[in-house]
C-alpha cells in the first residue's frame, strides 16, 4: 500500500502514506530530502518514480496511444498451456508482431540504454546476434516459461505498470500482508 504495489495504484492511499511517513523515524537529511520530494509529488507512491522504471513504463505508455489495448490478453491467461497456444498463434502473425518488432528496434540497442539509463556506461554487447534478436529471444522465453501476469517484468514492459498483484516482488506478496488483500 505504501509503496504502489498492485492491487493499489501509487495515487491510493496518498493518505495513509502521508501518516505513515509522519510517524517513520528518520534523521533529519532524509526526512528533509522526503518531506520535499512527497510535497512536490502529493504524497503518490515511490513505485515508478526511479529513471530505469520511468523509461519502462513511458514507452508502453506512448504504445497504447498508438496501438490501444491489443497486447493487455497475454495478461488475461492463468493457464501455461492455454498461453503457450495463444503464443504459438500470435508470434508467427507478422501484424502482432510488428509493433514489438519495431519497439525493440527502437529501444533495445546500447545506443538508448546509454542516452537515458547509464550514462554511456552501458556494458558493450558481447554476443553474436544483434540486440533485437538478443531480445526478440529473452522475450520468447519470458512468454512460454511463466504466466505473463506473474511476471513483473513483462508487466512493466507491456502495461507500464504493474496491474496483476501476482507480479509483485516476494516483500510485497499477499503471503506477508495478507490483512491489506
Amino acid at each position: 500500500m505504501y509503496w504502489g504495489f498492485a492491487p493499489f495504484s501509487t495515487k491510493e492511499n496518498r493518505e495513509i502514506r502521508e501518516e505513515i511517513f509522519s510517524e517513520l523515524s528518520l534523521d533529519r537529511e532524509t526526512r528533509a530530502y522526503f518531506d520535499d520530494y512527497y510535497r512536490r509529488h502529493d504524497f503518490e507512491g515511490l513505485l515508478y518514480q526511479g529513471s530505469w522504471e520511468k523509461t519502462f513504463t513511458g514507452v508502453p505508455l506512448t504504445l497504447k496511444k498508438v496501438i490501444g489495448d491489443s497486447y493487455d490478453k497475454i495478461f488475461e491467461f492463468e493457464d501455461l498451456e492455454e498461453q503457450k497456444r495463444y503464443f504459438d498463434k500470435a508470434l508467427e502473425d507478422r501484424l502482432w508482431l510488428a509493433v514489438p518488432r519495431m519497439v525493440l528496434k527502437a529501444f533495445g540497442n546500447a545506443a538508448f540504454f546509454n542516452a537515458f539509463l547509464y550514462k554511456g556506461n552501458f556494458a558493450k554487447k558481447n554476443l553474436p546476434e544483434s540486440h533485437y534478436e538478443i531480445y526478440r529471444t529473452a522475450y520468447r522465453k519470458l512468454f512460454y516459461q511463466g504466466l505473463t501476469r506473474e511476471n513483473f517484468f513483462l508487466q512493466l514492459s507491456f502495461l507500464g505498470k504493474i496491474a496483476f498483484p501476482e507480479a509483485n516482488p516476494v516483500e510485497a506478496q499477499e503471503v506477508f500482508f495478507p490483512e491489506i488483500y
